[in-house]
């Protein structure tokens, strides 16, 4: 199974507020899936936005 990352710890990597990530999360402009009430991006997806290689991993 896939690492999932919270809205509020993608926020915090990216340096923006948890309530503007979950807005773009739900508008679609960053890639995101919702699990029930909250929304999840995929470790691949984050890796992705941010340049990481597949090499690498992101830390928290």
């Amino acid at each position: 199974m896939p690492k999932l990352y919270t809205a509020q710890e993608v926020a915090k990597m990216l340096h923006l507020s948890a309530d503007h990530t979950r807005k773009e999360m739900r508008a679609g402009r960053l890639p995101a899936v919702k699990i029930g009430r909250k929304w999840y991006m995929p470790e691949i997806r984050l890796n992705e936005l941010i340049g990481v290689s597949e090499d690498e991993t992101v830390t928290r």
